[in-house]
């Protein structure tokens, strides 16, 4: 049982209810008075900040006293942590747990403070308000969440009813009463009114760890240390030199070069349109554009070294005619192998070439929008919202904008809206171009790289979907003059 405490000395100094280290009773406030103080200490709620390596979710922490007087822990509301932290194997099977809840897992959570203090503490009980509303987890994997799946990944559902009204019943139960309230109100699992929105609870040891006052409540960043987020892969930037036909491959780290190699490359009219894993061993092979013809090739690399070349079979229609180029590499029917997207300058229409390896097995005209104007174009593909279809990034040469194309269906080719790229001001289309999209700080969020075509600069937009949140000059000693393209390799 919980009580989620005000920060006023009075009721500080009433006692606090323990919690059952085995048994389950519905976890929540038991002292009314303290969780509706809770609820009124919690302010507006803050915007979610996640970091960019770990699972990190900024939540509402309140506290509690534990069954062991004195035990620096934490309890989240996940039933199954709990019974995982503190080896219950028997519970974790008669509660149906998921196998991904192994008891040999670091069950402790990273709390840190807006100061800058922080501790690492160990999963001990559940709570507060659900048992089954692990929110740090995403809908699909070992540890999928249970309940509230259409909530967005790190909101607790206590902080969602809280603030939005999420989960409203018609009849909540009063955390006064423990009795029907007689009125609809915002709900947690076991249908009480959730009066404020913590999403851990602190034992009041560990909170005095972190210099927390006593029975004192506060916003603080999580990480939950037995989950790990899969880094995306770091983009590189590659350069082709137009006239030569050479091509460099800058390393990076984020948004700085740390080294370069030279790769192979075929001599003009031959020309890298983007990069993807063609034959499926998981390093990044080039495709390759002959300007005069139409013909496709698949260099097939290992690192910076090439292991073999794949002349793309076109089928019985053969290769577009010379007023379609290819733009873009991505997966946009989900089936592991790379398709082409194909760009008609003469009407704007966009069509992808579905691939398995180097042979072309069907086509799908782009549908469900209408054509924009003839200056814009499109010049990348990613996955700039939350599913996994390859969405497209249009530039207009007029006004400098970028407009992204959200895709869905099963093969990827239906339009299901579009945004324009929300940004403080616009680069001069007579001087920057966009080259590309990749996630250079790693965040989860596709960005934009631009080339600035007068003087060879390179900047990265970060995003967030389709907003620019900030950008970051790409750090190099020096830039290749013009005459010089650079494309995400990815």
């Amino acid at each position: 049982m919980r009580w989620l405490a005000p920060l006023i000395l009075v009721l500080a100094m009433a006692p606090i209810p323990a919690h059952a280290s085995t048994s389950m009773p519905p976890p929540g406030p038991s002292d009314p008075a303290a969780a509706i103080k809770a609820g009124r200490d919690a302010g507006p709620e803050p915007v979610t900040a996640q970091d960019t390596t770990s699972v990190s979710y900024r939540v509402y922490a309140t506290q509690y006293n534990p069954n062991t007087s004195g035990s620096v822990e934490v309890a989240v509301p996940d039933k199954c942590a709990k019974f995982a932290s503190l080896g219950l194997t028997s519970q974790l099977s008669s509660a149906n747990c998921p196998s991904g809840y192994s008891t040999s897992m670091n069950w402790s959570v990273v709390v840190k403070r807006d100061s800058g203090q922080q501790e690492k503490i160990r999963v001990k009980d559940v709570g507060p308000w659900n048992e089954d509303d692990n929110y740090w987890d995403p809908a699909t994997g070992p540890r999928p969440r249970r309940l509230f799946q259409d909530l967005s990944r790190g909101t607790p559902e206590a902080q969602a009813a809280f603030y939005s009204g999420y989960h409203t019943v018609s009849n909540c139960i009063d955390v006064t009463t423990n009795k029907p309230s007689g009125h609809a109100g915002a709900a947690d699992q076991f249908g009480r009114c959730v009066v404020n929105p913590a999403g851990i609870d602190l034992s009041v040891a560990a909170a005095a760890k972190l210099g927390i006052a006593n029975l004192a409540n506060e916003w603080v960043t999580v990480t939950f240390l037995w989950e790990r987020r899969k880094l995306p892969p770091q983009p590189n930037i590659l350069w082709h030199n137009t006239t030569s036909g050479k091509s460099t491959l800058w390393l990076m780290s984020r948004t700085k070069k740390v080294g370069a190699a030279r790769i192979p490359a075929l001599a003009p009219p031959w020309t890298p349109v983007a990069t993807g894993d063609f034959n499926g061993d998981r390093h990044t092979d080039v495709l390759w554009w002959n300007t005069s013809d139409n013909r496709l090739v698949e260099l097939l690399m290992n690192g910076t070294k090439k292991i073999g070349r794949a002349v793309v079979k076109p089928g019985s229609g053969g290769f577009p005619a010379t007023a379609w180029v290819p733009f873009a590499v991505d997966d946009f029917n989900r089936d592991g192998h790379p398709d082409v997207a194909w760009y008609d300058t003469t009407n704007a229409h966009v069509s992808i070439w579905y691939l398995r390896g180097a042979t072309h097995k069907s086509s799908a005209l782009l549908t469900g929008a209408a054509w924009p104007t003839s200056d814009w174009s499109p010049f990348a593909t990613g996955r700039f919202n939350a599913d996994k279809i390859p969405d497209i990034a249009w530039h207009s040469s007029s006004t400098g904008h970028v407009m992204i194309w959200f895709m869905s269906a099963t093969n990827g080719a239906t339009v299901s809206s579009d945004q324009t790229v929300t940004a403080t001001s616009w680069p001069s289309p007579a001087t920057w171009t966009p080259a590309g999209a990749g996630d250079f700080n790693r965040d989860g969020h596709v960005d934009l790289l631009w080339h600035n075509t007068s003087s060879g600069s390179l900047v990265v937009w970060l995003m967030d979907g389709g907003a620019m949140t900030s950008s970051a000059p790409v750090t190099a000693p020096s830039f290749p003059a013009p005459v010089n393209v650079p494309i995400v390799w990815r």
